[in-house]
């Protein structure tokens, strides 16, 4: 058996009762009982160290603990909880954030931002919302007395609020870095009338300029909706100036359409020209355009999720944890594929 095969039999059985709260846990114990190594049981305890689930005592022994055993309830906010386009994305990162959840045996309650009356959210353990929010929510929020995280968008809000933010940084870094007016003549941004695809067209923008394009060779393309089919006439028009160059849609779904109609004016992305975006939600089984999968900034919904149920449990846990807000900061990284080259050569 694994580490992490014996952590989730103990976790089981701290849950169910089995082993009681305040009980101490040997690593060579373990190791006896599942038939492994000394090094095996003692991974397993660390595992459930991480968890909170139990207390590690320098030259003590480790204790279950009583606070991390017992269930939570954890309310979640989500923006488009009964938007079925949205949803097929947003729901990538729920089902591993809630798997997440179970392995701390939190419970949850789903939300929309319409249900946060005080009857509904008053017996919560805590609170996690993904969306804007409004004065009354705001001050809902802060009379609960719970621990209360937002994961929403790419910039840390003017809240008191513990966040889970997406930082762009280090994949636009990443990606631009190969994008030089060496190898291409023109660079376009596409993005639309947002406030989140503005913050990453600023970023392209800069880091294109750090790479040392002039004004005259960076364009900005303004799409009117950011949903794919609502912009044809402008990608028909924009395919005949973009060949040779590079292209940077700031969403999964503007570079839907933005494909679609370069595709049908017989442009090979890829050959023709070299296009790039941010979500690389291809990685997570949702393909807006079809082929060719894009080259992509993006995060890993795991580990987000990882960080931001970690946070909760040392939230729970750890009362002086709540005393000060937090910021946890989610990695960026780009993924090059196909499209990326060799179009810009020169």
């Amino acid at each position: 058996m694994t580490y992490m095969e014996i952590a989730e039999k103990l976790r089981q059985e701290i849950f169910l009762g089995r082993i009681a709260s305040g009980a101490k846990l040997s690593a060579r114990r373990i190791a006896e009982r599942y038939g492994v190594s000394y090094l095996t049981g003692n991974r397993a305890l660390n595992l459930l160290n991480e968890q909170n689930l139990i207390i590690r005592k320098p030259r003590g022994g480790s204790y279950v603990n009583e606070a991390g055993s017992r269930s939570r309830l954890i309310g979640f906010s989500i923006e488009h909880y009964r938007q079925n386009v949205f949803n097929q994305t947003a729901g990538v990162f729920r089902e591993i954030l809630l798997s997440e959840f179970r392995k701390r045996n939190f419970k949850v309650r789903m939300l929309s931002p319409n249900d946060w009356s005080p009857e509904w959210l008053g017996d919560l353990d805590a609170l996690l919302f993904s969306h804007e929010l409004d004065r009354k929510q705001e001050k809902s929020a802060a009379s609960l007395g719970i621990p209360v995280l937002q994961f929403y968008g790419e910039r840390i809000w003017n809240h008191p609020f513990h966040q889970a933010v997406i930082d762009l940084e280090s994949g636009f870094r990443e990606l631009f870095r190969h994008v030089t007016p060496e190898r291409f003549r023109k660079a376009f941004i596409v993005t639309a009338d947002d406030a989140t695809m503005s913050l990453r067209a600023r970023l392209a923008e800069q880091r294109l300029r750090e790479q040392g394009f002039p004004s005259g060779r960076v364009e900005i393309v303004l799409a009117d909706n950011i949903l794919p089919e609502r912009n044809w006439p402008l990608w028909k028009e924009l395919g005949p100036r973009c060949a040779g160059n590079f292209l940077f849609s700031c969403g999964d779904y503007l570079a839907a359409g933005l494909i679609s109609a370069l595709t049908s004016e017989g442009i090979v992305v890829g050959r023709d020209v070299s296009l790039a975006g941010y979500d690389n939600l291809e990685e997570y089984g949702f393909l807006p355009f079809g082929t060719p999968l894009i080259t992509a900034v993006g995060y890993s919904r795991r580990d987000a999720a990882v960080a931001i149920a970690r946070q909760f449990q040392t939230l729970l846990c750890e009362p002086d944890a709540m005393k000060c807000q937090t910021i946890l900061k989610i990695p960026t990284h780009a993924v090059f594929r196909k499209t990326m080259g060799p179009s810009g050569m020169s």
